[in-house]
């Protein structure tokens, strides 16, 4: 995932699985912003529409994850300092594959953000969708209840948001899912059906 800066076209971000790069010269140079260790890398950055210093980065491990490692950090200030904007998602897992975390905003209400990743539960992964409707200050589970992410949370895991509308937005991974009311309820989309040879995430 790549930010550019709206006042500035050569500062860079992106997400990158040695951790939050930064560039300030259109990409010729490079320097750490965000990894809170080597085994830290980032799999997603936001910034908020209007609002350009403000930021959002899902970190992910490649290995297992330090202990107390948050899965969101937020900026205030375009990176220069972070703090955690975590709170009512699930604690990193030892599993490397069930640590990524996709995230999205809605650019209509930038309060208003989702997350998706993979857990644990019943003996089984299945996959979890969150919303936030404070910043990333605090989140809930939505009422998705499946495994559209199948086991490939770690490589297919994917949000975006109706630019107009923050109720509507589609979460995709092996399937897709699609909620218009913020997550309260759900449409199973199958990208297979009728003999298609499927959709990358790419084209969300």
């Amino acid at each position: 995932a790549l930010s550019v800066d709206p006042a500035d076209a050569d500062r860079v971000l992106a997400a990158t699985d040695r951790g939050l790069l930064a560039s300030d010269d259109g990409g010729a140079n490079w320097h750490v912003l965000l990894a809170a260790s080597s085994l830290v890398g980032a799999t997603d950055v936001l910034r908020v529409p209007g609002h350009p210093l403000r930021l959002y980065a899902a970190l992910w491990c490649g290995d297992v994850c330090p202990a107390g490692l948050d899965r969101v950090m937020r900026s205030d200030d375009g990176g220069t300092s972070w703090y955690p904007a975590a709170a009512g998602l699930p604690p990193s897992s030892f599993d490397s594959l069930l640590n990524r975390t996709a995230l999205a905003l809605a650019p209509s209400a930038p309060e208003v953000l989702y997350a998706a990743t993979t857990i644990v539960e019943g003996g089984g992964q299945t996959s979890r969708v969150y919303r936030s409707d404070d910043g990333g200050l605090s989140w809930r589970t939505t009422e998705y209840r499946g495994s559209y992410l199948g086991l490939q949370a770690w490589y297919d895991n994917t949000l975006v948001v109706h630019p107009l509308d923050p109720d509507t937005f589609i979460a995709g991974g092996v399937g897709y899912v699609r909620s218009t009311d913020g997550g309260l309820t759900w449409l199973e989309i199958d990208p297979y059906a009728g003999g298609r040879d499927g959709m990358g995430d790419d084209t969300m």
